[in-house]
């Protein structure tokens, strides 16, 4: 998997004036730099905190369709206890009755493909109202399976946390039905998703998508990239990432 080098994200983030989270497999990059980043704040892909806020992102997304979590999927490795126990703890406070149907994937895209492949096949997954990949290999298994069942109309909300893009693995794909996914990453303030859209999706494409940036308000955090089944929206060019004032102003619109 490929990754900014160290200095390059110490760079990044002291770009940005905000207190913020950046979601990122290489945590121990900032910890041993934290002398070097004074004010901010960061969480790694297995902690507490980064189950708390996949939590309200979900409900979130879901609110927005009208739906309430109920029925959910969560894969996981085993090593992410917190982050998984935080989830489950989250959902139960935004709606008591949800029912988290966790899978053990490992870090595994395979594993989680063939997972979801299951699900599928069984007719199941109609009745979950969306899923949680606590890592960034196993969300991308989920849509790779996902957008390899044509018939699929609903849509589906996935929460993806850590690593490379899942927006970008995703979107490099080719053969997704882009328009009934809703992807949730915080990968470096979704740059790099801006820029590859631009780059590589037809206008067609583009008429399926909208990026823009989702502010979670939870302890200050904020800041994650949302990429939706919404018109997209021209003014998210791929020239934004060279404004970060800009960014944080249409964040909080």
């Amino acid at each position: 998997m490929d990754h900014e080098a160290p200095e390059q994200l110490i760079n990044l983030v002291d770009q940005i004036k905000l207190p913020l989270v950046l979601v990122d497999t290489l945590p121990e990059i900032f910890i041993k730099n934290k002398a070097v980043i004074s004010g901010k704040k960061f969480i790694g892909y297995d902690n507490q905190l980064g189950g708390e806020l996949a939590a309200r992102a979900l409900f979130e997304e879901l609110k927005k369709l009208n739906q309430t979590p109920e029925n959910i999927i969560l894969l996981h490795a085993k090593e992410q206890q917190s982050c998984y126990q935080a989830f489950i703890s989250a959902l139960s406070i935004f709606n008591g009755a949800v029912n988290v149907q966790a899978y053990d994937c490992g870090w595994q895209r395979e594993l989680a493909f063939a997972q979801i492949k299951a699900v599928i096949e069984a007719g199941k997954l109609k009745d979950f109202q969306g899923l949680f990949a606590a890592n960034d290999e196993m969300a991308v298994g989920t849509i790779e399976a996902y957008c390899a069942d044509q018939d699929l109309k609903s849509r589906f909300v996935i929460i993806g946390y850590e690593g490379s893009p899942t927006a970008m693995t995703l979107l490099q794909l080719k053969k997704m039905p882009l328009k009934n996914l809703i992807i949730q990453n915080g990968y470096n303030l979704g740059v790099k998703a801006v820029s590859l859209l631009e780059r590589t999706i037809s206008e067609q494409k583009k008429a399926h998508l909208m990026m823009r940036f989702y502010l979670l308000r939870l302890n200050n955090y904020r800041k994650f990239i949302v990429i939706g089944s919404h018109h997209f929206h021209q003014r998210h060019s791929a020239s934004m990432h060279q404004d970060w004032s800009h960014l944080h102003q249409e964040s909080t619109d």
